[in-house]
């Protein structure tokens, strides 16, 4: 039953830092972020994509703190840190007691590694994170519907194949100082995680509560340091003794995996 949980508490881990990562994927930009503009008379999609838009964000070092819960029960909670590299490139280390580390995840270049130091076991595989989220050219090249509720501005992001229109991602912002406050995930024309969120730093979502399926944990980025140089060191590939293919871990998840042309799932292959 332990490790059940264990393996749950992970996994849990796993897909909210991918969503992150998703939602943190800007394009090369100026050093210093760029600052919320004054909410304009006429709100249009372009106006709120731009609150959105975290494309002057180069690096990002900071302090995080997750807690999950599964069926509305709690499984644990971590502290870490996390590091990020524009364009796609990231580490993020989860601490257990005394700091030790109990899990530690590396994204670089489409491999993404997940390397439990107490049993030396690596999963490793690729996975398409624009395939959550598109980057932000393809972004700015989608169709882009605005609509309107009581208290919220909802911007849908479509991809648009001939004459028919799928929805990808759907940002929230708040009606009186269009703030960034949610955004819903697609893929296959059905919702996949819904993220609220309750705070942002320079546009980047620095409180937020991620849901994927039945379970939901609350992520909270702290002492955040944005465009400041990392070391290489930081995202080395990592090693095991003992390797299994990263798709182990986003089945538990229940998460789509990204298809190649021919339907086979495209993950590392078990190099033990």
């Amino acid at each position: 039953m332990h490790a059940g949980r264990e393996r749950l508490k992970i996994t849990a881990v796993v897909g909210g830092l991918v969503m992150l990562l998703s939602a943190c994927a800007p394009r090369e930009a100026a050093r210093r972020p760029v600052q919320p503009a004054p909410v304009p008379a006429v709100v249009t999609p372009e106006v709120l994509y731009a609150r959105a838009d975290l494309s002057g964000i180069r690096t990002i070092r900071a302090a995080m703190k997750v807690r999950i819960r599964q069926g509305g029960e709690s499984r644990g909670s971590f502290s870490g840190i996390l590091l990020y590299e524009r364009p796609g490139r990231l580490n993020a280390r989860l601490f257990g007691p005394f700091r030790m580390t109990v899990m530690e995840i590396l994204f670089s270049r489409g491999l993404l590694q997940v390397f439990i130091p107490s049993r030396d076991i690596l999963y490793s595989g690729t996975i398409a994170l624009n395939r959550l989220l598109p980057d932000h050219d393809m972004l700015e090249r989608s169709v882009k519907v605005m609509r309107e509720s009581d208290n919220a501005y909802l911007l849908y992001i479509l991809e648009q194949s001939g004459t028919e229109r799928r929805v990808q991602a759907v940002y929230r912002f708040n009606k009186t100082d269009l703030s960034w406050n949610g955004l819903d995930l697609y893929s296959g024309g059905k919702r996949q995680v819904r993220m609220e969120i309750f705070k942002t730093e320079n546009r980047l979502p620095a409180e937020m509560d991620i849901n994927i399926n039945n379970t939901s944990f609350y992520l909270q980025l702290k002492d955040i340091t944005l465009n400041r140089d990392l070391g290489e060191d930081y995202f080395m590939p990592l090693d095991a003794s003992e390797r299994y293919p990263l798709s182990l871990f986003l089945r538990n998840l229940g998460l789509p995996l990204h298809r190649g042309r021919e339907g086979k799932d495209i993950d590392g292959p078990d190099t033990g």
